[in-house]
This record gives structure tokens, C-alpha cells and sequence, in this order.
């Protein structure tokens, strides 16, 4: 062997070490299949996205919006023929595609044959019936432009089946090239069109039309010769792909998926061409271009549902894991893209042109609302066909056109096009919420991780009900809009602050719920009662709608400062208060043997000093608004450091103090009055919330712990009464909108009074044990029971019902192994 010269095995060996150090390098989430196929799609949706809002900017820019709304009219069309007759193949091809082994040549041919064949017995059907479709599809009556429309059907039916192909055969990849490619050349044609062409007609519409499917004729050719020569052959000879499946399985589960298919597109695609039949061009081209702008936030989720289904079938054993990263993964993407969508619809909108922002700037955000409730049903529905459960696939689907379709038919006619949008959003979010149950059994067939999404799962219905209730039945705008809130406003494309102020009920209900989360999970409330809570607050804040922003933006505050001070500032462990002794667990236990359900805190001196500034400039801040912001967090203190639940609040109560002085002696700081909401029905709300707050608070007592911290939060507005004395009126719903978040806390205890899992510096529900790893006794004559299991997601060891579960021993009571 020659000196500096590698053998062609040492040369392989190094290269391939090169290439595994490359690839480790990688994002952790592109080695899985699951997201490496989910993301590849994902980003053919962003491309699309990004390149489609070129190609309409175009359109509506250059040619007639009468023209573009024919366009569009017969686009709506094509997809709508396409998909009912190809898209209910789609959950066949990838749910068998990974068991069909040397078969899968065959059996894509045949699908394809299939798809086609009914596109284009459709097309002659609806070529037959054109009278029955109104005028604006007389342009299809000749022979010639019935042949030409009917051809693109079937190229718009290939294109939808070899993305699907190639999402089954985890070559996914793939699928955003195809369609760069795709994009590239509609755009290409389009501009050439648009130099080329001086008058405007159906000439304009039909170039509009065949610009956007025309070049899938190349494309399909080129991806199909890809698939068959090189995919098919290599997914045929990997190992482990069973060839036992049989025509009656395929058959049984085509024939219900297909069915269920029908109804989702009778929903995405019947509801455009109700709407076409239904308005004028304008009108149409108002709609049609906003519809697809929220078409692609929906493909997100879709994307990944497809994925999931794929890989289900792939390895059934991996679905709870795969279900549980394809939520988080999925909501992690979209939520950041609906709330860009729904803040900055007009300026979007703006792009086509100012009709499509004064006229569909309320759809676009309907619409983009609707895509999170639609993520956790399409996520549901790839794992129902993972597992082949057809019947629960119809139901779902058909529940969920039907409501859509039926709301249309009635919306439409009373809000135009954005009643098509309160009818879809709400048919989503009804269906979510009935099949979350469902989605969190699935969920949960396995431990790991499963915390975050069970989280997720809880308060999911907690969002999809704060935006159910403020678009369904949106509350009286708020008074004492600013000059900020207008300049934000008319970045928003809203006229004024009119607009705006009717948004700000909405805003502040999402924007507490992560506050929420944080005081809720700090103070040891059960996980369940914790989104129960949330729930009732949403509805509270809904019911009594604060009136004026200084209101809602002082519960916001009162909210974030008590995060910060229950997540970082309260006594830590080493800091017992006297005549208490450590637990094991970590926290105390008074002599009547009550256990606080909070845990202690264990900020560095460095990050507790931070805070401490923080929460002084919050407490500062305060004055601005109304004098029942810094009386609240003064009251707030002073309870929590009687208490003994807060470290060093000494500057925070003299902060709060100087800010209510200030807020006292100086009225025009303030952001305006309190609009008074009546006496009567918020003298009535403040009775009943203190009753059923007692009523849980006892059930929290008897269950063997003191929740200080929530009880004083909860008495914290009342001392604001007071102010009159100063001359400042505060209404009784203010206080009681400030009260809503803890009472609806301890309301939620009448359910589930227990406790989180254990945590460093505090205990779980259930482990009230003695240094001596004895009972303690609780208040009163009863026992506390000792739960030895608990759930791995952290919740209750006892279900709602009093039936306890059996669980893993939790470490350090004395009783591993029992």
C-alpha cells in the first residue's frame, strides 16, 4: 500500500462517519419521519403561500374584478369536481400505501385510474346541469371549452393523488419541488398574460384559469415517472412491509373514508360555489381570494394529520407518541400564524386592493380563528384512520359540514360573506370540542411526555370557548380608548378606535390565560381544576364585560403581578415561618395540619431582586390607570406577607402605597372613569361567586390544605369599596371583575379539591405524611387518605368521581414497592 493513500474500505468508513456527524447536526425533528414528511408539506404550503400571494396580487392588480371573480368561480368549480371524486381516495392511498408491499405499483395505478374516471363522470354531469349552477358558468356550454375544463379536472386530480403518493411512500420531500416548479410557471404564464392581453372578458378569465393548472400537465408527467421508476421499486423491496392485506379490508375502508370525504368537501368546496350562485362577481372575488388565504392555514394541520395517518400505519405501536408530537408541533406552528392573521387581515387585504380590505377583512379573521379548532379535528381524524375506525371518520365529518352548510344557508343571506365565516368557524370549534375527549384517550395510551399535551388538551376548550362566546356574541365595545390603542388600531386597518375597543374584552381574555396558567399551577390546584377555573373565568369576563380598557388592562396587571409573585417570590423552603416544621417533600405543615398547596420558591437573591424591580414598576405603572389598580395590588401585598406567602414585599406594598397616593392626588393620570354597570345583577353575581368560592374552599380545607394565597387574592379587590370616601367611584362590577380569576378557582375546588403531583417544594394531593411517615390528621375529626399513585401527567391520584387509580409509588413517602 502506497504512503498516503486510504483502501477503498477506509476511505467508505471515514466518509461515512462524515456523513453521520453531518446528519446528527441536523434539527432533532428532521431524523423523524413524522416531521420530516409534516414539515416538507408545510413548507410546500408556506412556498405556495408566499408565491400565490404574488400571483393574486397580480390578478386583482392588473385585470377586472369582474374578470378575476369568474376566474376564481371556475376554479372553485374545477377543485370542487376534482376533489369530490379524487380527495376521498386520499386516506386510502396513505393509509395502505405502507402495507401493500410489492403490490403498491398495482394498487397506485389503480387509484389513479379510479380518481379519474369518476372526475371526469363528474365534469360530464356537471357539463349537463350547468342551467341549474346560475350564470356565471354559461361560459362552459360550448364543446370546446367543456373538453378543455374537463381535461384539467383530471390533471388537478393526479396532482392532488401524487402529493398524497409520495407523503405514503415518506418521500414528502419531494412534494414542495414539484410544486416550486409548479408555482413558477403559473406565475410565468400569468405575466405573460398580462403584458400580452390589452382587453378585458372571459379571455382574461379563461388565461387566469389555465395559468393556474395548465403547467400540472408537465409536472404530473415528470413526478409520476419519479415515483414509478425509482420510489415504488425501493419502498417494494425494504423489509418488514406486510403483502396480507385484502380487497375487502381496502374496500371497507375506502368506501367509508370516501363517504366521510364527501362531507368535508361538500364544506370547503360546496360552500364556495353556494356563495358564487349567491352574490355578485365582485363579491365572489371578495370571497375567493380571502377563502384561500385561510386555506392554507388549515393545510397546516392537515399536512400533518396526513402524516400522523402515514405513520400509524407504518408502526401502530408509535401512535400515542406520534399523536402527542403532532399537537404540539402543530399548535406551536399555526397559533403564531392566526394571531398575525387576525391582527393584520386588513393590511394583507390591502394587497388586492381596497375593496378586498373593506369587504372581507371580518372573514379573513373568522376564518383564520377557525384553523386552530380545525387543527385538533384533523389531527383527530389521521389518527380514526390510522386505527381504520370509518364509522367515527363519518360522523365526525358529516357533523361538521352539515353544521357549516346549514349555518351558510343562514348566515349568508343576514352578514354576506362573513356570516360564511361565523357558520365554518363555528361548526369547527363545536366539533373540536366534542371530540377532544377522544383525542386525549389517544393521547394518553402511553406516558411519556404526555403532560404538555394533556395540558394542552384541557385548555384547549378554554380558548375555543373565549373565542366562541366574543365573535358568536360579541359584548358592547369599551370606553376609554387612548392614542396608542388608535395608532395600533389603525395599523389594523380599523377606522378609529370604535373597532378596536369592541377586540379588547377578546384580547384581554387570551392574553390572562397564560397568567392564569402560571397562579393556578403554583397555588397546587389539581390540573383539572386548574382549566376548570380558567373556563369559568372566561365565561365570568365574558358575562361581565369590563367596561372600560383601564379595567381590563387592571386585571391584566393584577393577573401578570401575581404570576410573578406566586412563581418566584413567595418563602422558600430553607425559610419556614415559625413554629412550622419541614416536610419531606419539602413546605409545611401548621399544627391544625393543614399543608399548603403551593410550593415554595427558590429564586436566586439575583433574579428575586429583578423581579422585585419589575413588580415596582408594575405597581407604578398602576396610577395611570385608575385608582383601583394599585389599592388592589397594596391590598394584595399586605395580605400575602400577613400570610407569610410573600418574601421581601415590603418595597412592593410601599410602591403600591406611593402608586395609589399618586393615582389619589393626581386625577388627570387617569384613564378615565368607571363606567357603572348596575348594582342589582352584580350584587347578585358577588353573592353567588362567594357562596360557591366558600363552598369549594371548604371542600380544599377538608381535603388537608390552606390555600392562603388564593383566598387572598380573592378579598384583595374588596377593600377598594373603600375609595368613595376619597371620592373615586368604583362600581361593584369592577371589583368583581378583579375578584372573577380566584373565585372561579376556588369554584372549581367543587369538583376537584385535590392537588397537583409532586414538585420540588411541595406536595401532591394525597401525601400528607409525617417526618415519621405517618398520617397527619387533617381539620377536623377526618383522615386525610394516602394516594400512593398518582397520574404521570401530574394530576389528581382520584378521579372526579371518588374512584382512586392505580399508578407508579411515588418516591419518598416510605411505601415504594408497596
Amino acid at each position: 500500500m502506497t504512503d498516503g493513500i486510504l483502501p477503498d474500505n477506509g476511505l467508505r468508513d471515514r466518509e461515512g462517519r462524515l456523513r453521520s456527524r453531518l446528519w446528527e447536526r441536523l434539527p432533532k425533528d428532521w431524523n423523524d419521519p413524522l416531521l420530516r414528511n409534516a414539515y416538507s408539506l408545510m413548507l410546500n404550503v408556506g412556498a405556495g403561500t408566499v408565491i400565490g400571494l404574488a400571483y393574486w396580487t397580480v390578478t386583482a392588480r392588473v385585470f377586472d374584478e369582474r374578470d378575476v371573480g369568474l376566474a376564481v368561480a371556475l376554479l372553485a368549480a374545477m377543485r370542487l369536481l376534482a376533489a369530490v371524486t379524487a380527495f376521498g381516495f386520499v386516506g386510502t392511498l396513505t393509509r395502505f400505501i405502507p402495507q401493500t408491499g410489492r403490490r403498491t405499483g398495482r394498487f397506485i395505478l389503480l387509484i389513479y385510474a379510479a380518481g379519474t374516471g369518476s372526475a371526469v363522470a363528474a365534469c360530464m354531469f356537471f357539463l349537463l346541469t350547468l342551467s341549474h349552477w346560475g350564470d356565471t358558468y354559461g361560459m362552459l356550454s360550448g364543446f370546446g371549452a367543456g373538453l378543455v375544463f374537463t381535461a384539467m379536472v383530471a390533471v388537478w386530480s393526479i396532482c392532488t393523488l401524487q402529493e398524497v403518493v409520495l407523503t405514503a411512500l415518506r418521500k414528502a420531500t419531494l412534494v414542495p419541488v414539484a410544486n416550486l416548479v409548479f408555482w413558477l410557471a403559473r406565475f410565468g404564464i400569468l405575466v405573460a398574460a398580462a403584458l400580452l392581453i390589452a382587453s378585458g372578458g372571459e379571455a382574461v378569465s379563461w388565461t387566469v384559469f389555465l395559468a393556474w393548472i395548465g403547467p400540472g400537465v408537465a409536472v404530473a408527467i415528470w413526478v409520476n415517472y419519479i415515483i414509478f421508476a425509482r420510489l415504488v421499486p425501493a419502498h417494494a423491496r425494504r423489509p418488514g412491509r406486510s403483502g396480507t392485506l385484502t380487497r375487502r379490508q381496502i374496500g371497507r375502508f375506502l368506501a367509508a373514508d370516501y363517504i366521510g370525504s364527501i362531507f368535508t368537501l361538500l364544506m370547503n368546496y360546496g360552500v364556495p360555489v353556494m356563495v358564487a350562485a349567491q352574490v355578485s362577481r365582485e363579491m365572489n372575488a371578495y370571497y375567493g381570494l380571502t377563502i384561500q388565504l385561510g386555506a392554507m392555514l388549515e393545510m397546516l394541520s392537515y399536512t400533518m394529520s396526513s402524516s400522523l395517518t402515514v405513520e400509524g400505519a407504518f408502526n401502530s405501536a408509535k401512535l400515542a407518541d406520534n399523536c402527542r408530537q403532532a399537537l404540539r408541533r402543530t399548535f406551536l406552528i399555526i397559533t403564531p400564524l392566526v394571531a398575525l392573521a387576525v391582527l393584520f387581515a386588513p393590511l394583507a387585504l390591502m394587497l388586492y386592493g381596497e375593496g378586498y380590505a373593506e369587504h372581507a377583512t371580518d372573514l379573513m379573521r373568522l376564518i383564520a380563528l377557525a384553523a386552530l379548532p380545525r387543527a385538533i379535528v384533523e389531527l383527530y381524524l389521521g389518527a380514526m384512520r390510522a386505527l381504520r375506525r370509518t364509522r367515527m371518520i363519518i360522523l365526525v365529518q358529516a357533523a361538521m359540514a352539515g353544521m357549516a352548510i346549514g349555518g351558510t344557508q343562514i348566515l349568508l343571506p343576514l352578514h354576506g360573506i362573513s356570516g360564511v365565516g361565523l357558520a365554518v368557524f363555528g361548526s369547527q370549534t363545536l366539533v373540536a370540542l366534542a371530540v377532544l375527549p377522544s383525542m386525549r384517550k389517544i393521547a394518553s395510551a402511553s406516558p411519556s411526555g404526555q403532560s404538555l399535551v394533556d395540558a394542552a388538551i384541557r385548555w384547549a376548550p378554554v380558548v375555543l370557548l373565549a373565542l366562541a362566546l366574543h365573535m358568536l356574541f360579541p359584548r358592547p365595545p369599551v370606553s376609554g380608548i387612548g392614542p396608542l390603542t388608535e395608532l395600533v388600531a389603525e395599523a389594523m386597518g380599523m377606522d378609529g378606535g370604535e373597532r378596536a375597543a369592541r377586540w379588547v374584552p377578546l384580547g384581554v381574555a387570551l392574553t390572562c390565560l397564560p397568567a392564569l396558567a402560571t397562579v393556578f399551577r403554583r397555588v397546587g390546584a389539581d390540573p383539572r381544576a386548574a382549566a376548570l377555573a380558567a373556563g369559568l373565568f372566561v365565561a365570568a369576563h365574558w358575562a361581565l364585560a369590563p367596561p372600560s380598557v383601564a379595567l381590563n388592562v387592571a386585571l391584566l396587571l393584577h393577573l401578570l403581578w401575581a404570576a410573578i409573585v406566586t412563581r418566584s417570590l413567595t418563602l422558600r423552603e430553607d425559610d419556614p415561618p415559625p413554629g412550622r416544621a419541614p416536610l419531606p417533600g419539602g413546605g409545611t405543615r401548621s399544627p391544625s395540619g393543614l399543608v399548603p398547596g403551593e410550593p415554595w420558591s427558590a429564586a436566586r437573591p439575583g433574579d428575586r431582586a429583578a423581579l422585585t424591580g419589575l413588580l415596582i414598576a408594575m405597581s407604578l405603572a398602576s396610577a395611570t390607570l385608575h385608582p383601583i389598580a394599585p389599592a388592589t395590588l397594596l391590598a394584595a401585598c399586605l395580605g400575602l406577607m400577613a400570610v407569610r406567602r410573600l418574601a421581601g414585599g415590603g418595597p412592593l406594598a410601599v410602591a403600591a402605597a406611593a402608586a395609589l397616593v399618586v393615582s389619589l392626588t393626581v386625577p388627570a393620570l387617569h384613564a378615565g372613569p368607571l363606567p357603572d354597570g348596575g348594582t342589582v345583577v352584580p350584587v347578585a353575581a358577588a353573592v353567588a361567586a362567594a357562596v360557591a368560592a366558600a363552598w369549594g374552599l371548604s371542600r380544599r380545607v377538608r381535603r388537608g390544605y390552606s390555600d392562603r394565597t388564593a383566598g387572598v387574592m380573592l378579598l384583595a379587590p374588596i377593600p377598594t369599596t373603600a375609595l368613595p370616601l376619597f371620592g373615586v367611584d368604583v362600581p361593584i362590577s369592577a371589583v368583581l371583575a378583579l375578584a372573577a380569576p380566584y373565585a372561579a378557582l376556588l369554584t372549581a375546588y367543587l369538583v376537584f379539591p385535590g392537588a397537583s403531583a409532586p414538585r420540588p417544594g411541595g406536595l401532591a394531593d394525597g401525601a400528607l405524611e409525617r417526618a415519621d411517615g405517618e398520617a397527619g390528621p387533617s381539620r377536623g375529626s377526618q383522615t386525610p387518605r394516602l394516594h400512593l399513585a398518582h397520574h404521570p401527567c401530574g394530576v389528581d391520584a382520584e378521579d372526579g368521581d371518588g374512584r382512586d387509580r392505580v399508578g407508579p409509588n411515588l418516591p419518598g413517602t416510605g411505601h415504594e414497592g408497596a
